[in-house]
C-alpha cells in the first residue's frame, strides 16, 4: 500500500522524500564472515521486507553523518561541524543513487548543495 500511494504521488508529478533513522544489521556474507552496517530503521522480515520494497523503489538511498575526528591524546571523539552525505554504498552502510557518485560535505548551517545535487540546481 505504501509504495502505490508514493507512487500517485510521483504520477502527480511531486517529489516524494523519506526519512529514515537508521538501525545496525548483521548482514550475511557468503564469502567470509557477517558484518553490521548501517540501514534505514525499517521492518525486514523472512515472510515482509518493506526495507529492501523501499531501497528498491527510490532513486537515492543517502547515508549522512557528521565528520568525527578522534583527538589522539584523550582518544575522545568530536563532531567537526560538517555533515557528509554518502550517495554509494560502503560496507558500513547502506546507500545507492541512480545518478549521485560522489560525496557530498554540507558546512553547519548550510543544505543547499544537497538540494542543488538532487534537483541538478545551483546551490542558493
Amino acid at each position: 500500500k505504501l509504495l502505490g500511494d508514493l507512487d500517485r504521488l510521483v504520477n502527480r508529478g511531486k517529489n516524494v522524500v523519506l526519512i529514515c533513522h537508521s538501525m545496525v544489521t548483521l548482514v550475511p556474507n557468503p564469502a567470509g564472515d557477517d558484518y553490521k552496517r548501517f540501514e534505514p530503521y525499517l521492518q525486514a522480515s523472512d515472510k515482509n521486507n518493506i526495507r529492501d520494497r523501499v531501497c528498491g523503489w527510490v532513486d537515492h538511498i543517502l547515508f549522512m553523518r557528521m565528520d568525527i575526528a578522534v583527538d589522539e591524546k584523550t582518544k575522545k571523539a568530536r563532531g567537526s561541524g560538517t555533515r557528509c552525505v554518502w550517495p554509494q554504498g560502503q560496507p558500513g552502510f547502506r546507500a545507492g543513487s541512480r545518478t549521485l557518485r560522489d560525496e557530498i560535505q554540507i558546512p553547519d548551517g548550510e543544505d543547499g548543495g544537497l538540494w542543488a545535487a538532487l534537483f541538478n540546481k545551483e546551490a542558493a
